[in-house]
């Protein structure tokens, strides 16, 4: 049986062992895209008749139809085939990311090889897997698209092997062996545990609704204060504008103001 059928297979058994958060700064925010890992080991026993293991790293995808995650799109997955020692990357398809200039391909793919690399597999073989034709119709897309996977260790070819490395167009990524692959330092640790990414939340958070509710007693003060009591603040160099934030109202998330003495 060929390992892109028993990774079709192996997909439908496969369950989730560790979430993880990728970010992305756009200007003063950030996009979050969640990304499962997911992971499954069949043995001589089972009906698949072979010992075979698959290992996926996906992110969620918003056009995908009825889920968070798109059948193909966004995810790279690895299948092992211990009795005839070589692997195969996926999804069976080609590798599609959206967006695209994110850095997420980098990000899973890194989290792929980092867990591949533990497993004892290092001379096992590659199959050849196939280059996105979509990622190459402009020569900056093509030349992006080879880079990604030369900075991993991979090597590639046209399928009549006319052409290799930076020029390739459509054809195929692989090297001789688990042992050739490794993670560029740039592309460490992109993806944060859910864990460590819901603490620094947690903190961020906290810390914002403390300066918004300073901000607002400030916004108090300087609303009670006379016309002439805030020209004299702009002239002495007042770094903010007056605002009436203390008037909205509350958030669910915003603590009680403190109450004012009576005179």
């Amino acid at each position: 049986m060929s390992l892109k059928r028993i990774s079709n297979e192996l997909e439908r058994l496969c369950t989730v062992k560790d979430l993880f958060v990728y970010e992305v700064p756009v200007g003063h925010l950030r996009e979050v895209y969640p990304v499962i890992t997911e992971n499954t080991r069949t043995s001589t026993e089972s009906r698949h008749m072979g010992d075979y293991e698959f290992y996926r790293a996906r992110a969620v995808h918003p056009e995908a139809n009825g889920s968070s995650f798109h059948i193909w799109h966004n995810q790279v997955s690895v299948v092992i085939c211990h009795q005839s020692k070589c692997v195969k990357f996926g999804p069976t398809g080609q590798l599609l990311m959206h967006k695209q200039g994110i850095g997420l391909g980098p990000a899973l793919m890194a989290n792929v090889i980092e867990w591949l690399t533990k497993q004892d597999v290092a001379a096992y073989t590659i199959n050849p897997g196939s280059l996105s034709e979509v990622d190459a119709r402009t020569d900056t897309a093509r030349e992006q698209r080879n880079r990604f996977y030369i900075a991993f260790g991979f090597a590639l070819s046209n399928y009549d092997q006319s052409r290799t490395g930076i020029d390739v167009i459509g054809g195929t990524f692989t090297a001789e062996c688990v042992g050739d692959l490794f993670v560029p330092e740039r592309y460490q640790n992109r993806l944060k545990t859910w864990f460590g990414f819901e603490s620094e939340l947690r903190h961020e958070r906290e810390y914002g609704v403390n300066c918004l509710a300073e901000l607002k007693l400030l916004d108090r003060w300087t609303r009670s204060a006379s016309c002439l009591g805030r020209w004299i603040l702009k002239q002495l160099g007042w770094p903010a504008l007056f605002q009436t934030r203390h008037m909205h109202k509350l958030k669910r998330w915003e603590p009680q103001p403190p109450k004012t003495r009576d005179k």
